[in-house]
C-alpha cells in the first residue's frame, strides 16, 4: 500500500502494538508527575522504585532509551539513558571498525 488511509491505520496500528507493553506496567495506575517532575533525588527515587518491580522494565527501558528524552522510562532517567545511547553508539563503532579491520586480513586468506 501507498499512502491513503490504510497506510496510516497500518502504522496507528504498529504504534499501539509497540507499545502494548504499557497496558502491564507498574506505573498505569500511578501519578505521572513521579515520573516526569525533573531530576529531584525524591522524585527519581520513587519512579524508580515503581520500576524496580515492573514486569516490563526491560521493554520500558527499551522505548524510553530509544524515544523518550524526559523523565524516567524503565528505571532509567534522561541522563542514565543519553549515557546508555551514547554507550550504544561507542560499541557499534568499535564493531564496525573490528569488521573493517578484519575484512582485509580475511580477503588475504581466501586468496592465498
Amino acid at each position: 500500500m501507498s499512502g491513503g488511509r490504510g497506510h496510516y491505520a497500518h502504522e496507528v496500528h504498529s504504534a499501539r502494538t509497540a507499545l502494548s507493553w504499557q497496558d502491564e506496567g507498574a506505573c498505569r495506575d500511578q501519578d505521572t508527575n513521579e515520573f516526569y517532575l525533573g531530576p529531584t533525588n525524591s522524585t527519581t527515587t520513587t519512579a524508580k522504585k515503581v520500576c524496580a518491580g515492573c514486569p516490563v522494565l526491560e521493554a520500558c527501558r527499551e522505548w524510553g532509551i530509544a524515544h523518550e528524552p524526559y523523565g524516567v522510562w524503565g528505571g532509567m532517567d534522561e541522563k542514565e539513558r543519553v549515557n546508555e545511547r551514547r554507550r550504544r553508539v561507542r560499541y557499534a563503532r568499535a564493531e564496525r571498525d573490528r569488521a573493517a579491520a578484519e575484512q582485509p586480513a580475511q580477503e588475504e586468506r581466501a586468496a592465498s
